[in-house]
């Protein structure tokens, strides 16, 4: 050891030179002056030590009477630091010590004050870095603590931190200010708040960001006691500029200057102020940063840009006052004409983004008058937007009404957008516009048919604007499909007069006008009790029946049946079955003419077919299959719940719905990752397919839609999240349309009989049983029996959000301008399937026996059957439940057994039921109306009826689903001229019943299933 020093902290030797002003001091002692400190340049230290690393006696008092510790003299010290907060740069707040142990080792102590008044030195905390130990001792003397900036909007206090100073700190974010006028760049306001009364107001020390420290210095000028964070979708990783506000005074201003925010830079903040609010100078600041270090525009489609004589902009660093270059934004004056003799146009502008930019978000002068109008959303898709896109706007005097994107993402990519109508505050939100799919990038700028030119003009006006005119030029009308004058497109009119579509205002005498046809694919026919019926039906004038006819498909079984049987149908073995069935029907109809077809499917149900051919790729999975458990565990793992899901498809994470078979495609089969990502595939449900095969277009109608978990209940049309989920692409699947239009026109070779007629109506089975059963009002309720037992209700045009597990669905919607009626929904997966149960067990020799064994045994005796083979569906949702039948006995006999079964399907119904009043919030049901193949059982339907308390009403019409199809097919061709009509002809009930068991006899059938269907769950698969 070379001697002994006497500290005097107040000297800061090393401040000016290496030369020690300390006394005493050990010969050759040298002091240096330190100015960041593991990356961070808030703070210096003073160091004294001896060259070569010698080590010195340091005295336990200090020279301005205070102590170090104890107070005793320390041996074997290698070197001593005192450190200062550059905010407070002349009063200590922290000593180093680093000395050499007696077995060698060598340890840094540090030693912290307890109050600012203090001389003495004290350990401050064990395990502590020099950095925690500097924040520690900062946040008691000063009331300083560093912030923590994490992503672009958020900031909190170091969470690693040891220091019980900060630990009594919380960061409380304020209320933000509002942007500053024409941005919609984010504002977060954060203060740090020390629970006590005498809080002042504590001051930031130093501020990282993701981790990192800052470049930045901060002195006691600039005693900040709020943060503000500005940022722009653009980069949600760094924010554009913070501000270090103080209590008075002026602020301090950062600005990032590369998009990783490695570096900073302060900036002067001119004028970023006027009467304690955010000017438009700090608006135009932040667009030059954004522009300059995050490569970020904001588009200006303010009218008086696009027409300005200044065809670049993007900010003032590249075109605005310091005019460094042109600007990263070109704007294009054009016209769309229509092909007319006489051309009329539209003019629109394009804002054409260079660069390699991407949109940090859209802006317009409302009209001139000052008001800077922001859209927020483009559909689902929130800025910014990357690839450059170019984005086409349509106006109406002043204000942009209608804008196309041409490249950019998949979200936005070749779409139309409008203004939804919806905004907050100055914020809009703009929805997708449909019909305009048709007109192309390549088109706009030229010429357009007037078809199209017409949808422009049509889609303009719908935004409130009168300003454009409809070509108005009528080329010469080319014959109908079906005339004489086209026998090639003829369809069976069997003698009967040609119907003159062109003066359907004309028709009023509905006797006069040819009956309708309504084919109806897919579950619903009159002997309908399983997944494999197909039925099709014609209707007349007064929607009675011309003739029926159904046939079966072969259903293919991967693995011998268990409880998690794989069922599949063959398509191909669909296809044989229309091919027979549609044929048949008509010979049936004696001098009628086809001027309508409607399909009904089974909705669920799951095909993938080559694009080119239309032939199935693999077998369609069917609704019943369970095979994607596996998947739907992983994203209910992943998320938590499905509630999110729930509120944006209406529906629940289950191996019921399309998407989830899907992904079981995707995970399970070789080929089709690669056709989705070459575009060969195309998939859909069974309604698709079909659609595909006769017309070759790819379509599909709302409610079967609704029934994949991909489409957005709330927009109905796919939802771009839910595509992400299961990696699908958007241009993959069919167009959304209502289930009233033209879904195409039969061109298939195979069904020459149908050749030339239009598809004119689609509908998921359940939801063209409600239209055949006449459902119109809210609160109209019925239940179809078929394979599974499906009950839906009216709820108008009101989406009802499940408290109970039910789902929400729309029901119908008759045409694009109308209105879209919603329905909540119950599946029961085993209802007819499980009559097929107990054929196939030998309980039962045919279905009929059901109502003798119903007659004979009057109760189950104690037994309970729960039908969980499928798991169990609304409102328990329990994949893992299981089939189980209990209570048996030794005097248990078959008919006990059958009866448990039949009450099975009246208890899941009474559980829906009694989901579906909480819903809706009232007291019961009127009626339920009631169809399918169980419905030809009085007795069974008895028992129902006494388990639920509901009256039930069955129809005269059996086939009602394939009726409802006929029905949406004959409003589209004009065939009923209103819904009252239809009204009419649906009213028509043949029997009813009405509930007649003993209320305590009722309640012991409802307590022992209670007890039984508990056991049912939790079973390993």
């Amino acid at each position: 050891m070379t001697g002994v020093l006497k500290l005097d902290i107040n000297q800061q030797c090393g401040q000016k030179e290496e030369t020690c002003s300390c006394s005493p001091q050990p010969p050759g002692i040298t002091t240096s002056k330190v100015t960041s400190i593991g990356g961070v340049t808030n703070f210096t230290k003073y160091t004294h030590s001896v060259p070569g690393g010698g080590t010195f006696t340091l005295s336990g008092q200090l020279s301005n009477g205070g102590k170090i510790g104890s107070g005793n003299n320390m041996e074997y010290v290698q070197s001593i630091a005192v450190y200062f907060w550059n905010g407070n740069p002349s009063d200590p707040i922290l000593l180093g010590i680093k000395r050499t142990g007696d077995n060698g080792d060598i340890t840094t102590s540090y030693y912290g004050k307890n109050n600012p008044g203090s001389n003495d030195w004290n350990v401050p905390l064990d395990g502590t870095d020099e950095l925690q130990a500097l924040d520690d001792q900062n946040c008691k003397l000063n009331n300083a603590v560093p912030f923590e900036i994490q992503g672009s909007q958020s900031v909190s206090l170091p969470k690693e931190s040891k220091s019980s100073c900060i630990g009594t700190k919380t960061t409380k974010s304020t209320r933000s200010p509002i942007p500053p006028p024409g941005s919609d760049y984010i504002v977060k306001e954060y203060k740090v708040h020390t629970p006590s009364a005498l809080d002042n107001g504590t001051k930031i020390s130093r501020v990282t960001l993701n981790g990192r420290p800052i470049n930045i210095s901060l002195t006691r000028e600039y005693l900040s006691t709020e943060i503000r964070l500005y940022s722009s979708p653009v980069n949600p990783k760094v924010p554009i500029m913070f501000e270090l506000k103080p209590n008075t005074g002026n602020s301090k201003w950062f600005y990032s200057k590369d998009s990783s925010g490695t570096s900073w830079q302060e900036d002067a903040g001119n004028n970023f102020y006027s009467d304690n609010q955010l000017t438009e100078a700090l608006a135009k600041k932040l667009d030059e940063f954004t522009c300059r270090y995050h490569n970020g525009v904001t588009v200006d489609l303010s009218h008086d840009r696009s027409t300005s004589s200044d065809h670049t902009y993007c900010c003032d660093e590249h075109a605005g006052e310091k005019g460094k270059g042109g600007g990263k934004v070109r704007v294009d004056q054009v016209t769309v004409s229509c092909e007319h003799p006489k051309p009329i146009s539209i003019p629109y502008h394009k804002h054409v983004i260079t660069g390699g930019c991407s949109i940090s978000g859209i802006k317009y002068n409302e009209g001139g008058n000052g008001r800077v109008r922001m859209i927020k959303k483009l559909g689902d898709k929130a800025f910014p937007i990357p690839g450059s896109p170019t984005v086409h706007a349509f106006y109406c005097g002043e204000v942009p009404k209608l804008i196309y994107l041409e490249g950019g993402t998949e979200e936005v990519k070749a779409k139309w957008f409008k203004n939804s109508g919806t905004s907050s505050g100055n914020n809009e939100d703009w929805t997708e516009a449909q019909g305009l799919q048709d007109i192309k990038p390549g088109e706009l700028g030229s010429t357009i048919n007037c078809d199209q030119y017409n949808d422009l003009v049509k889609a303009i006006t719908e935004a409130k604007c009168q300003s454009y005119q409809e070509c108005n030029y009528t080329p010469k009308p080319s014959l109908r499909p079906g005339t004489d004058g086209d026998p090639g497109l003829r369809g069976p009119t069997l003698g009967q007069p040609e119907r003159d579509t062109d003066n359907e205002a004309g028709d009023t005498e509905l006797e006069d006008q040819p009956e309708a046809v309504g084919g109806a694919t897919g579950g619903g026919s009159g002997e309908d009790t399983g997944p494999d019926a197909r039925g099709s039906e014609a209707g007349g004038d007064h929607a009675s029946p011309k003739a029926t006819t159904s046939d079966d498909t072969s259903a293919v079984f991967p693995e011998e049946p268990t409880a998690s049987t794989q069922k599949d149908s063959s398509g191909n073995s669909f296809w044989e079955s229309y091919d027979k069935i549609i044929p048949t029907v008509l010979t049936g109809v004696p001098n009628y003419e086809l001027v309508g077809l409607g399909i009904t499917n089974q909705r669920e149900t799951i095909i993938a077919w080559d694009a080119k051919t239309g032939k199935p790729l693999y077998n369609a999975i069917v609704w019943l299959d369970i095979r994607a458990k596996e998947e739907a565990d992983e994203i209910i793992s992943t998320y938590g719940s499905d509630k999110h899901f729930y509120q944006k498809t209406g529906l629940l994470v289950s191996t019921y719905f399309s998407a989830l078979k899907l992904k079981w495609m995707s995970n399970n089969l070789d080929w089709f990752d690669k056709a989705v990502k070459e575009e060969t595939v195309r998939f859909g449900t069974i309604d698709t397919w079909l659609i595909y095969n006769l017309t070759g277009e790819y379509v599909t109608d709302i409610t079967n839609a609704s029934r994949t978990f991909l489409m957005d209940i709330n927009k109905e049309r796919w939802s771009t999240e839910m595509l992400g989920l299961f990696g699908l692409k958007m241009n993959l699947l069919p167009k959304i349309l209502p289930n009233c239009t033209v879904f195409g026109v039969i061109n298939n070779e195979k069904v020459p009989l149908y050749k030339g007629i239009e598809i004119t109506g689609c509908a998921g089975d359940q939801q063209a049983a409600c239209v055949g059963q006449g459902l119109f009002e809210p609160c109209s309720t019925k239940c179809t029996f078929g394979t599974g037992a499906f009950i839906l209700t009216n709820t108008g045009t009101k989406r009802v959000i499940s408290t109970g597990g039910l789902l929400c669905t729309p029901c119908y919607k008759l045409g694009p301008s109308s209105p879209t009626i919603y329905a909540l929904e119950g599946s029961i997966a085993i209802a007819g399937a499980g009559i097929s149960w107990l054929k196939s067990m030998g309980m039962i020799q045919d279905p009929a026996e059901i109502s003798d064994i119903l007659k004979e045994f009057k109760s189950s005796g104690g037994v309970v059957f729960a039908p969980a083979f499928s798991g169990l569906f609304a409102p328990r949702w329990r994949s893992d439940a299981r089939g189980c039948i209990m209570g048996m006995t030794q005097h248990t006999q078959r008919g006990h057994i059958v009866r448990a079964y039949c009450e099975s399907i009246g208890l899941q119904l009474f559980e829906i039921i009694q989901t579906f009043l909480v819903d809706m919030e009232i007291q019961n049901l009127p009626y339920i109306c009631v169809d399918g193949g169980l419905a030809k059982n009085p007795e069974l339907l008895q028992l129902i009826c006494d388990i639920v308390r509901v009256p039930l009403e069955k129809p005269t019409t059996t086939e009602v689903t394939c009726y409802g199809a006929a029905i949406l097919a004959g409003l589209q061709v004009g065939l009923w001229e209103s819904l009252e009509e239809v009204k009419k002809l649906t009213k028509g009930r043949d029997q009813t019943w009405k509930p007649d068991l003993d209320p305590e006899e009722r309640q012991k059938i409802i307590s022992y299933w209670n007890l039984g269907i508990e056991r049912s769950l939790l079973w390993q698969i």
